[in-house]
């Protein structure tokens, strides 16, 4: 807004999110007219396989468009309008079709032959998570598989990275390739914040302790950047888009969005930490 006039898919998605969010805390009804507004144009430019290849970044189709079947599959679960719900398992089966063996997804890098951020990996893998809660049956199935084979892949390389088996892991590298190696110096904490994310929500569903412990030292490892006694308001308590600073992510910049995946989770632990506590307790 108040940078360019054009529609993009992916943003698209990301406002219905939250105009569905916003219908459902107070019923104003322009906010649900606005999301179906919007799916709509989103229904009549997808291709017919699922994707999206028009009106996206570098006009190619992404597979982290997973973030964009979930806002489509909760605004069918508000309107009950199957035509949201089908073009939803469009664009996941799509995604689906791009899965490997070894648990990767391609085309989740921003361009073509570059290796992905962790950033759009996890934007990929909590699309298609949150997509399988409001699916059901064979489809629901075959998302969890493909994101709990991803994750396991991720996480044994987070493991991996300790320098001694007693400490905690080095941070996890920015980009990762379709082996789930890297040669990165860096580390995208954007994405750091997000994976952290859907391994607690694996934890939710899964119960595997693994994930939750891996979720924290990565949110501490975020914390652990963050400037608190900076003299510039805008860099007091920001999230950098790299560490160090000057890696290839938002090279030298504090994106808002990486302070927004660290506030979810926190708020997202906190609660899970806090029923974990209850249940100890009772």
């Amino acid at each position: 807004i108040g940078v360019n006039d054009y529609p993009i898919v992916f943003n698209t998605g990301q406002v219905i999110q939250g105009w569905v969010a916003m219908h459902r805390q107070d019923g104003d009804p322009r906010y649900l007219g606005a999301a179906r507004r919007a799916a709509d144009w989103l229904i009549s430019i997808q291709d017919e396989d699922g994707k999206w290849s028009r009106h996206e970044f570098h006009d190619i189709p992404h597979a982290y468009q997973s973030r964009v079947a979930w806002p489509l599959l909760e605004l069918h679960a508000l309107t009950q309008d199957h035509r949201y719900r089908q073009a939803a398992e469009r664009n996941v089966r799509w995604i689906l079709s791009l899965g490997g063996e070894e648990g990767w997804i391609r085309e989740m890098a921003f361009r073509r032959g570059e290796n992905p951020f962790t950033h759009t990996i996890a934007y990929t893998l909590r699309g298609l998570l949150e997509c399988a809660r409001l699916l059901d049956g064979e489809l629901a199935i075959r998302v969890d598989a493909v994101v709990l084979n991803a994750c396991e892949r991720i996480l044994m390389r987070y493991e991996r990275r300790k320098r001694d088996p007693r400490s905690s892991p080095e941070y996890l590298p920015g980009t990762l390739d379709e082996h789930f190696r890297s040669i990165d110096r860096y580390s995208c904490l954007t994405g750091n914040a997000q994976l952290a994310i859907v391994f607690i929500r694996l934890f939710e569903h899964g119960g595997d302790p693994r994930f939750l412990n891996a979720a924290l030292k990565l949110i501490d490892q975020v914390k652990a950047t963050q400037s608190l006694r900076a003299i510039n308001p805008a860099i007091r308590g920001a999230v950098g888009g790299s560490y160090p600073i000057w890696g290839r992510y938002t090279r030298f910049g504090y994106p808002n969005w990486a302070a927004k995946f660290l506030a979810d989770a926190l708020m997202l632990a906190r609660r899970v930490l806090a029923k974990l506590e209850r249940e100890a307790g009772a």
